[in-house]
């Protein structure tokens, strides 16, 4: 068995609304902890940063909500067609 349909078997179990919700999740935290990284190497103002963040947290998390629909259409396109192609 292809090892994408393996995994992605076991992912689509959970649902697309937790893989959705993860993406969101995963990108907001990455995004605001590499805003924090490279404004302290930056020799910035961390706390100024924090303050003046709460926007761009939610643009990242509306990113990975768009970000994670796609890709669970995509692998879903993906998964069906490798399917009809080993029947």
């Amino acid at each position: 068995m292809d090892k994408f349909i393996h995994k992605w078997e076991r992912k689509r179990l959970k649902g697309p609304i937790k893989h959705v919700f993860l993406y969101c999740i995963a990108i907001s935290v990455g995004g605001l902890f590499g805003g924090i990284i490279g404004t302290a190497l930056g020799h910035g103002d961390v706390h100024k940063f924090l303050a003046n963040s709460s926007f761009g947290v939610a643009f990242l998390f509306l990113w990975g909500l768009g970000l994670g629909v796609f890709n669970w259409k995509r692998n879903e396109r993906k998964y069906k067609s490798l399917i009809e192609r080993n029947q």
